[in-house]
């Protein structure tokens, strides 16, 4: 049901970007990869329990769309970039890449779906229900702090954007890449959003083409970026997860091996 509703939805968001055979394929794929990661989490997930059975989806998930970030559309289609304007959770990407959200969201569904069949029992959900708000609310603070006690500090220069033809939007990924990489940006489009976002994510100034035909505008961008962690460890985050999703995967293989021998 889920791959059904994602195709419909790529269908919907992509009908006036991409035609023919490319956008079938590509739908298509979406909608197996998602089919997949909820397949091998309904096959593996049962045979842990407790917290542990709730990280198989997030790990399969980052895992997943990792991986497919190396095909020819990219990180396009994250999680993450459903965020796209929630500053204190944008904030985490200068750690972990936009990988750490798309982690933090597919956890939540876990979360939900285990504390469901655990028909929301206290003294069996416990700890997850603890642990998950506790973690996202870590971040959000410390996101929030960066925010209000380490606010950009650096020389501007005026800059004036002319809206001009540049192919398909994509300043919501362009967006997130800013702050992984503490550097602002000065981005124009044409039949979409021209803005110019600083290195925390903070949009400074916005144009709608479809709405405001006004051709230039005019925004002080910060000179200086600053350094992050993601931009000297790269996208190691998604290899823990992709590490993760091998370790937990080969500790389902050997508890099968083991009930076999015990039933046999």
């Amino acid at each position: 049901i889920a791959s059904v509703i994602l195709m419909a939805g790529c269908t919907v968001q992509w009908s006036g970007i991409m035609k023919g055979p490319v956008f079938i394929i590509l739908n298509a794929a979406m909608g197996l990869v998602l089919a997949a990661t909820f397949l091998i989490d309904r096959i593996i997930a049962p045979r842990f329990k407790g917290i542990v059975s709730t990280l198989v989806l997030p790990l399969t998930w980052t895992t997943m769309e990792y991986l497919g970030s190396f095909g020819p559309f990219g990180s396009w289609g994250s999680l993450a970039y459903t965020q796209f304007g929630n500053l204190p959770l944008e904030q985490m990407v200068s750690v972990t890449g936009i990988y750490g959200i798309t982690f933090l969201i597919a956890w939540l569904a876990a979360v939900v779906n285990a504390s469901w069949q655990d028909e929301f029992v206290w003294h069996k959900i416990r700890g997850i229900v603890v642990l998950y708000p506790g973690i996202l609310a870590m971040v959000l603070l410390l996101g929030g702090a960066r925010l209000a006690f380490f606010p950009v500090d650096s020389k501007t220069v005026r800059v004036a954007s002319v809206v001009a033809p540049s192919g398909e939007n994509i300043i919501t990924m362009l967006s997130f890449r800013v702050v992984e990489n503490g550097f602002s940006l000065v981005r124009c489009t044409c039949e979409g959003l021209t803005m110019t976002v600083d290195y925390q994510g903070r949009v400074l100034t916005a144009t709608d083409d479809f709405r405001n035909k006004e051709p230039v505008i005019i925004s002080d961008v910060p000179v200086k970026g600053v350094p992050t962690l993601y931009s000297a460890t790269g996208d190691l985050f998604a290899w823990l997860c992709c590490a993760g999703f091998v370790m937990i995967a080969a500790g389902a293989l050997l508890r099968r091996k083991e009930n076999e021998r015990c039933t046999g």
